[in-house]
């Protein structure tokens, strides 16, 4: 699977990365490798599809990813913040803080 091939290219593990994904097949070949992967809901698949592949998450507007990836930085670089994006992960959905749809 070629996203594992980019982790390793860049000193990554899973467990420090997040895949994120607009299609089916985004989803299937993260499953295959356990690879954390974030939905977005203006892509290739409709969310609805998605969700029915097995995703849990999806963010619905590109302005929420950009959210995101600023709370994720802020959780990141702040004292004892998690380390790991399947971490930030699972604080995103405690939190509600980015309006995630859940499955």
């Amino acid at each position: 699977v070629w996203q594992l091939i980019i982790i390793q290219k860049a000193n990554l593990t899973i467990e420090d990365s997040l895949y994120i994904g607009d299609e089916v097949r985004d989803f299937e070949a993260c499953q295959k490798i356990n690879l954390p992967m974030l939905s977005v809901g203006w892509g290739w698949d409709a969310p609805e599809r998605l969700i029915q592949a097995g995703a849990t998450a999806i963010i619905e507007a590109p302005v929420l990813l950009l959210e995101f990836f600023k709370l994720c930085f802020a959780i990141y670089t702040g004292e004892g913040g998690p380390k790991s994006a399947l971490s930030i992960f699972e604080i995103i959905f405690l939190s509600g803080a980015a309006q995630l749809l859940q499955k």
